[in-house]
């Protein structure tokens, strides 16, 4: 079940190797201009808890932004990240938060994915288009992000991309922002397996594994497509229970089954959500208890001639 959470911040993160000198009181440790994918991964992985984890908190997402959106109160706003335009920082540059906090809500009305991802805003003044320096900035913090969070493409974001902030206007800058820190993004591999027992046939099926909360609460959110015909998501819970789903944020039509203890209880198709007003979003519920849920795209399920009562293992 996707579902919003609550302001939470995350473990320091001081930095070494590659990264200027800050006062102890600095929020951001900064990376000078031209910095390497290797230079950023030591100041992420200083310490690695500071991005990766606290208890179970794992971010997915990275949102870009024109820093004239919010004024010059961006060094103190919720960003993890600020690309230097020239101006107060090297063109180029990165400037990166010590302290990983996220707060859901930029301007206390809207909520944002970022409650789940890292902020990256170029700083207030730069020209536009924004020079090659900025974006290759970008390019190689999305890089290295991707390196130690499960990021796909599809979840690297211009805010206009993101329906309910879509108060702000369109910003070609902001997109090509994007568009090119996500060509530096590789979808992560499939990291388990199952396989489908229906009647004599066995279908083998690579699966993106979600256990925590908060990979359940994301799932799908964003991704435009599965990364492949016979590729899915497999949710999974520590105790079987009646779950339900929803599909915000969701551009796509995708396939759930409901599975206890190895047996496929319910299959379902949900139709996308991207855009509309969670409270207009519709449940998915099962229909009995379920341990695991498997997403695959829409009408999988039916081309393969898998039904309830089929066994999953």
């Amino acid at each position: 079940m996707r579902r919003y959470v609550a302001l939470l911040l995350l473990a320091a993160c001081n930095g070494s190797g590659g990264a200027s000198g800050a006062a102890a009181d600095e929020a951001f440790v900064t990376l000078p201009a031209g910095a390497s994918v290797d230079d950023v991964l030591k100041v992420l992985d200083s310490p690695k808890e500071a991005l990766q984890t606290t208890g179970h908190k794992t971010y997915y997402f990275v949102v870009l932004r024109d820093g004239d959106r919010h004024g010059t109160a961006y060094r103190q706003g919720a960003f993890h990240a600020v690309l230097g335009a020239g101006l107060t920082l090297p063109e180029g540059a990165l400037a990166i938060r010590r302290v990983w906090a996220v707060s859901g809500q930029i301007d206390g009305t809207n909520e944002q994915p970022e409650v789940y991802g890292i902020s990256v805003a170029v700083e207030p003044g730069a020209s536009k288009p924004y020079s090659r320096k900025v974006l290759a900035a970008a390019e190689a913090l999305a890089e290295a992000l991707s390196q130690r969070i499960p990021l796909h493409p599809d979840c690297v974001l211009a805010m206009e991309e993101i329906a309910y902030t879509n108060q702000h206007p369109a910003n070609p800058a902001e997109r090509e922002l994007a568009k090119a820190a996500r060509a530096r993004v590789t979808p992560p591999a499939p990291d388990g397996r199952v396989v489908i027992r229906s009647g004599d046939k066995e279908i083998p099926v690579d699966v993106e594994r979600r256990k925590t909360s908060d990979g359940i609460a994301v799932g799908m959110m964003f991704r435009k497509a599965f990364d492949g015909k016979d590729r899915g998501m497999l949710f999974e819970y520590p105790f079987a229970a009646a779950r339900n789903f929803w599909m915000k944020n969701c551009p796509m039509p995708i396939d759930l089954a409901y599975v206890n203890r190895g047996r496929i209880e319910q299959v379902l198709t949900m139709e996308p959500g991207f855009g509309i007003d969670q409270r207009d979003l519709r449940y998915y519920e099962s229909s009995a208890v379920a341990d695991m849920a498997l997403e695959m795209p829409a009408g999988w399920f039916e081309a393969h001639g898998v039904k309830p009562g089929d066994t999953l293992k």
